[in-house]
Protein backbone atom coordinates (compact mmCIF):
# COMPACT_ATOMS: atom_id res chain seq x y z
CA UNK A 1 0.00 0.00 0.00
CA UNK A 2 1.50 3.71 -0.74
CA UNK A 3 1.83 5.91 1.91
CA UNK A 4 1.29 9.75 1.76
CA UNK A 5 4.31 11.73 2.54
CA UNK A 6 3.83 14.80 4.19
CA UNK A 7 7.52 15.87 4.79
CA UNK A 8 10.66 14.39 4.25
CA UNK A 9 14.09 16.93 5.17
CA UNK A 10 17.86 15.26 5.27
CA UNK A 11 20.29 16.55 6.88
CA UNK A 12 23.97 15.78 6.03
CA UNK A 13 26.73 16.16 8.51
CA UNK A 14 29.85 15.70 6.33
CA UNK A 15 32.88 14.19 8.13
CA UNK A 16 34.83 11.19 6.83
CA UNK A 17 34.02 7.97 4.70
CA UNK A 18 35.82 4.66 4.76
CA UNK A 19 35.89 2.14 1.44
CA UNK A 20 35.00 -2.27 1.99
CA UNK A 21 33.69 -2.70 -1.56
CA UNK A 22 30.67 -5.03 -0.72
CA UNK A 23 26.91 -5.08 -1.49
CA UNK A 24 23.43 -4.78 -0.40
CA UNK A 25 20.99 -7.00 -1.32
CA UNK A 26 17.08 -6.90 -1.61
CA UNK A 27 14.64 -9.64 -2.03
CA UNK A 28 13.20 -11.40 0.66
CA UNK A 29 12.74 -15.56 1.48
CA UNK A 30 10.32 -16.96 3.79
CA UNK A 31 12.48 -19.83 5.76
CA UNK A 32 10.62 -22.76 6.07
CA UNK A 33 12.70 -25.47 7.05
CA UNK A 34 13.47 -27.19 10.19
CA UNK A 35 16.76 -28.17 11.73
CA UNK A 36 17.42 -30.05 15.12
CA UNK A 37 21.44 -27.98 15.38
CA UNK A 38 21.47 -24.42 14.25
CA UNK A 39 25.08 -22.98 14.06
CA UNK A 40 24.30 -19.63 13.09
CA UNK A 41 25.73 -18.13 10.18
CA UNK A 42 27.45 -21.39 9.03
CA UNK A 43 25.19 -21.45 5.56
CA UNK A 44 26.62 -24.38 3.74
CA UNK A 45 27.26 -26.45 7.12
CA UNK A 46 31.11 -26.89 6.82
CA UNK A 47 31.97 -26.19 10.48
CA UNK A 48 33.18 -22.11 9.76
CA UNK A 49 31.88 -18.95 9.64
CA UNK A 50 33.68 -17.20 6.33
CA UNK A 51 33.55 -15.09 3.35
CA UNK A 52 31.90 -18.70 1.64
CA UNK A 53 28.89 -18.06 3.63
CA UNK A 54 28.61 -14.65 2.56
CA UNK A 55 28.76 -15.04 -0.91
CA UNK A 56 26.28 -18.07 -0.17
CA UNK A 57 24.00 -15.88 1.13
CA UNK A 58 24.02 -13.77 -1.21
CA UNK A 59 23.44 -15.95 -4.15
CA UNK A 60 20.41 -16.99 -2.77
CA UNK A 61 18.78 -13.84 -1.61
CA UNK A 62 19.51 -12.75 -5.31
CA UNK A 63 17.33 -15.82 -6.58
CA UNK A 64 20.76 -17.43 -8.09
CA UNK A 65 19.99 -20.52 -6.42
CA UNK A 66 17.11 -21.59 -4.97
CA UNK A 67 17.14 -23.11 -1.31
CA UNK A 68 19.69 -23.61 1.35
CA UNK A 69 21.11 -26.95 3.22
CA UNK A 70 20.84 -24.82 6.74
CA UNK A 71 18.16 -22.33 6.22
CA UNK A 72 17.50 -21.35 9.61
CA UNK A 73 21.33 -20.81 10.07
CA UNK A 74 20.97 -17.88 7.90
CA UNK A 75 18.02 -15.83 10.15
CA UNK A 76 20.31 -14.28 12.25
CA UNK A 77 17.82 -11.59 13.85
CA UNK A 78 15.03 -14.19 14.52
CA UNK A 79 12.34 -12.84 12.49
CA UNK A 80 11.73 -15.83 10.29
CA UNK A 81 12.85 -14.42 6.74
CA UNK A 82 16.24 -14.66 5.51
CA UNK A 83 16.69 -10.98 3.72
CA UNK A 84 19.65 -8.21 3.29
CA UNK A 85 19.27 -7.92 6.79
CA UNK A 86 20.68 -11.16 7.73
CA UNK A 87 23.10 -10.27 4.83
CA UNK A 88 24.10 -7.26 6.60
CA UNK A 89 24.79 -8.79 10.15
CA UNK A 90 26.57 -11.66 8.34
CA UNK A 91 28.51 -9.70 6.70
CA UNK A 92 29.36 -7.95 9.85
CA UNK A 93 30.59 -10.65 12.02
CA UNK A 94 32.61 -12.08 9.02
CA UNK A 95 34.76 -8.40 9.07
CA UNK A 96 34.52 -8.81 13.29
CA UNK A 97 32.52 -5.67 13.61
CA UNK A 98 30.23 -7.71 16.02
CA UNK A 99 31.07 -11.20 17.57
CA UNK A 100 27.97 -12.43 17.96
CA UNK A 101 24.62 -12.85 16.09
CA UNK A 102 21.12 -10.83 17.14
CA UNK A 103 19.77 -14.32 17.55
CA UNK A 104 22.32 -15.40 20.26
CA UNK A 105 21.24 -12.67 22.67
CA UNK A 106 18.05 -11.95 22.02
CA UNK A 107 16.61 -8.43 23.27
CA UNK A 108 13.68 -8.05 25.66
CA UNK A 109 10.83 -7.14 24.16
CA UNK A 110 9.19 -5.77 26.60
CA UNK A 111 11.55 -2.45 26.33
CA UNK A 112 12.38 -1.72 22.35
CA UNK A 113 15.11 0.03 23.45
CA UNK A 114 17.07 -2.40 24.82
CA UNK A 115 17.75 -3.57 21.04
CA UNK A 116 20.22 -1.36 20.89
CA UNK A 117 24.10 -2.05 21.51
CA UNK A 118 25.82 0.86 23.83
CA UNK A 119 26.54 3.76 21.18
CA UNK A 120 23.11 3.94 19.97
CA UNK A 121 21.58 3.35 23.58
CA UNK A 122 23.75 6.30 24.23
CA UNK A 123 22.61 8.49 21.48
CA UNK A 124 19.15 7.58 22.12
CA UNK A 125 18.98 8.76 25.93
CA UNK A 126 20.87 12.12 25.34
CA UNK A 127 18.11 12.84 22.38
CA UNK A 128 15.27 11.98 24.60
CA UNK A 129 17.10 14.30 27.47
CA UNK A 130 16.87 17.33 25.37
CA UNK A 131 13.04 16.41 23.96
CA UNK A 132 11.99 16.12 27.76
CA UNK A 133 13.74 19.34 28.77
CA UNK A 134 12.20 20.61 25.97
CA UNK A 135 8.57 19.75 27.34
CA UNK A 136 8.67 17.10 24.18
CA UNK A 137 6.84 13.49 24.90
CA UNK A 138 10.80 11.14 23.91
CA UNK A 139 11.36 9.13 21.13
CA UNK A 140 10.13 5.41 20.81
CA UNK A 141 12.48 3.51 19.84
CA UNK A 142 11.36 1.44 16.72
CA UNK A 143 12.93 -2.11 15.69
CA UNK A 144 12.30 -2.32 12.61
CA UNK A 145 13.37 1.31 11.97
CA UNK A 146 17.10 0.61 13.82
CA UNK A 147 17.30 -2.33 11.26
CA UNK A 148 17.24 -0.45 8.55
CA UNK A 149 19.37 2.76 10.15
CA UNK A 150 22.09 0.13 10.72
CA UNK A 151 21.99 -1.42 7.04
CA UNK A 152 22.15 2.16 6.32
CA UNK A 153 25.35 3.18 8.29
CA UNK A 154 26.89 -0.55 7.00
CA UNK A 155 26.44 0.73 3.73
CA UNK A 156 27.88 3.77 3.38
CA UNK A 157 31.41 1.99 5.60
CA UNK A 158 31.52 -0.54 3.00
CA UNK A 159 30.91 1.54 -0.33
CA UNK A 160 32.54 4.47 0.15
CA UNK A 161 29.45 7.13 0.27
CA UNK A 162 28.76 9.73 2.77
CA UNK A 163 25.11 11.19 2.24
CA UNK A 164 21.38 11.44 3.23
CA UNK A 165 21.20 9.35 -0.30
CA UNK A 166 22.07 6.11 -0.66
CA UNK A 167 23.02 4.09 -3.71
CA UNK A 168 21.31 1.04 -3.66
CA UNK A 169 18.07 2.48 -1.88
CA UNK A 170 17.73 6.12 -2.90
CA UNK A 171 16.09 8.62 -0.45
CA UNK A 172 14.84 7.97 2.78
CA UNK A 173 11.56 8.20 1.45
CA UNK A 174 12.46 5.08 -0.93
CA UNK A 175 14.77 3.72 2.21
CA UNK A 176 11.86 3.33 3.98
CA UNK A 177 9.32 2.41 1.29
CA UNK A 178 11.47 -0.73 0.29
CA UNK A 179 11.52 -1.98 3.61
CA UNK A 180 7.88 -1.59 4.19
CA UNK A 181 8.70 1.29 7.39
CA UNK A 182 4.88 3.60 7.60
CA UNK A 183 5.52 6.78 8.61
CA UNK A 184 3.55 10.51 7.64
CA UNK A 185 6.62 12.48 7.75
CA UNK A 186 10.72 11.18 7.98
CA UNK A 187 13.80 12.76 7.85
CA UNK A 188 17.35 11.26 8.48
CA UNK A 189 21.03 12.13 9.59
CA UNK A 190 24.21 10.90 8.71
CA UNK A 191 27.66 11.77 10.84
CA UNK A 192 30.78 9.95 11.21
CA UNK A 193 32.79 10.54 14.61
CA UNK A 194 34.92 9.06 17.13
CA UNK A 195 31.93 7.81 19.85
CA UNK A 196 28.06 8.32 20.07
CA UNK A 197 28.66 11.27 22.79
CA UNK A 198 31.28 13.35 20.20
CA UNK A 199 28.50 12.57 17.50
CA UNK A 200 25.58 14.32 19.24
CA UNK A 201 28.17 16.91 20.77
CA UNK A 202 28.94 17.67 17.00
CA UNK A 203 25.53 17.47 15.92
CA UNK A 204 23.62 19.54 18.59
CA UNK A 205 25.61 22.93 17.40
CA UNK A 206 23.35 22.61 14.27
CA UNK A 207 20.14 24.54 14.17
CA UNK A 208 18.61 22.02 11.47
CA UNK A 209 19.53 19.07 14.04
CA UNK A 210 17.98 20.44 17.08
CA UNK A 211 14.80 21.59 15.24
CA UNK A 212 14.57 17.83 13.97
CA UNK A 213 15.14 16.16 17.67
CA UNK A 214 12.45 18.41 18.95
CA UNK A 215 9.94 18.49 16.22
CA UNK A 216 6.84 16.62 18.08
CA UNK A 217 5.64 15.26 14.53
CA UNK A 218 8.32 12.99 14.40
CA UNK A 219 7.57 10.33 17.54
CA UNK A 220 9.61 7.51 16.56
CA UNK A 221 13.56 7.25 15.88
CA UNK A 222 16.19 4.41 14.81
CA UNK A 223 19.28 4.94 14.93
CA UNK A 224 22.60 2.52 13.45
CA UNK A 225 25.74 2.86 14.59
CA UNK A 226 28.61 0.78 12.62
CA UNK A 227 32.29 0.79 13.62
CA UNK A 228 34.69 0.96 11.22
CA UNK A 229 37.75 0.40 11.88
CA UNK A 230 39.91 3.33 10.61
CA UNK A 231 37.88 6.17 10.94
CA UNK A 232 35.45 5.95 13.81
CA UNK A 233 31.71 5.50 14.43
CA UNK A 234 29.33 5.87 11.40
CA UNK A 235 26.01 6.47 12.68
CA UNK A 236 22.72 7.15 11.03
CA UNK A 237 19.71 8.53 12.39
CA UNK A 238 16.15 8.22 11.27
CA UNK A 239 13.23 9.95 12.66
CA UNK A 240 9.69 9.38 11.17
CA UNK A 241 6.23 10.69 12.53
CA UNK A 242 2.97 8.48 12.49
Amino acid sequence: MKKKFKSLNCVCILSVFLLISVFLLNNVHVISANSNSITYGDINGDGNIDSTDVTLLKRFILNIINSLAHPKSADLNCDSIIDSIDYSILQRYVLQIISEFPIQNPPDNTSPSSYLTNSEKILFDLINEVRLNAGIEPFECDKDLVDVARIKSQEMVDDFFFSSISPTYGTTRELLNHFNIPFKYATETVSISLNATSSFNQLIQIDLYNEIITDPKYNYIGIGAIRCPIRGLVIVQIFVGR
